[in-house]
């Protein structure tokens, strides 16, 4: 078996380079959020409907919009390339049910890390 490292390499360097996981969802429960308010959609069954998902997945991807502010925006804010295991949708979706001070206290190595930079 004969394994190509340029092609590898290449492969690597386009995975590294691709924005969080994360990232994507709020982005996409902000535009889901704004279809809601501006009545595009009647309801949550609509949108999974229109998105091809289900009911219960655009609930989920929506509550992520109950982080606090600060830290969607520095989740936002992370670089293409940065690791996905230090900022899982799983993690973060943990934290949707908690006060404010324990998502900020839980995530002030991140909101540190956007501060200096």
């Amino acid at each position: 078996m004969v394994i190509d490292l340029a092609k590898e390499r290449k492969r690597k360097e386009e995975r590294e380079l691709r924005l969080l996981r994360v990232a994507h969802l709020l982005r996409q429960a902000e535009g889901w959020q704004g279809l809601l308010e501006r009545r595009e959609v009647k309801n949550r069954a609509e949108l999974a409907r229109r998105f091809g998902v289900s009911a219960t997945r655009v609930t989920t991807i929506l509550a992520l919009l109950k982080l606090h502010p600060d830290v969607r925006a520095a989740i936002a804010t992370l670089p293409p390339g940065t690791p996905e295991r230090f900022v899982t949708e799983r993690k973060r979706r943990a934290l949707t049910d908690k006060p404010l001070c324990v998502q900020l206290k839980s995530l002030g190595w991140l909101l540190r890390r956007r501060e200096a930079g």
